[in-house]
């Protein structure tokens, strides 16, 4: 005996065949029962058009934007493991989680993975600009200028001198800076 098919089951309708797949709103992809969720499981919020996924668990704390990839642009949702600042340079670190990146600490050198674009709290979500342009008044620089990790998350157009020296991108014009990691080099 086979498993009994709805009588409104159609291939053809042009609506998910999971009704979990397609939510409406944040809150509501929130309010899906754990009963129903499982790690992996992908969900599309039309609030916000963007797409989520459970990462490591089940719980609120453990959705996460899905990686989105534009020509030039390459965005990731992850779960910050500390209180992250936007427009921080972060690593990810042992645990998955990103923090903010410290050039004094070499053991962080080959976790740098991009800028914080939002801040968050402690397992909060964070989007982080891995490579591309982020427009913001803030990140005010000199045109065409080197920028680095330069002590505890901050941009600067000045290489640090003591633990390691890594070039995350430069500033193409006012507000506006182009990220695209370099190769740590350790410093002596």
């Amino acid at each position: 005996m086979g498993i009994k098919q709805s009588s409104s089951f159609d291939l053809q309708s042009g609506l998910p065949l999971d009704s979990k797949i397609k939510i409406d709103t944040l809150v509501n992809r929130d309010l899906i029962l754990p009963t129903y969720r499982y790690d992996g499981m992908k969900v599309y919020v039309e609030e916000n058009e963007t797409n989520y996924q459970l990462k490591g668990g089940i719980l609120n704390a453990n959705w996460s934007e899905e990686i989105s990839v534009s020509a030039e642009k390459i965005i990731v949702g992850l779960i910050a493991g500390a209180a992250v600042t936007g427009h921080y340079i972060v690593y990810r670190g042992s645990n998955g989680k990103v923090q903010h990146a410290d050039s004094s600490n070499q053991s962080h050198a080959d976790q740098v993975i991009g800028m914080a674009l939002n801040s968050a709290i402690l397992d909060g979500n964070v989007n982080v600009l891995m490579q591309g342009e982020e427009i913001d008044a803030s990140l005010a620089f000199t045109p065409s200028a080197p920028l680095f990790l330069n002590g505890i998350g901050t941009l600067s157009e000045t290489a640090p001198i003591t633990g390691f020296s890594l070039k995350v991108g430069f500033q193409i014009e006012a507000s506006k800076v182009y990220l695209a990691l370099k190769e740590p080099i350790f410093l002596i």
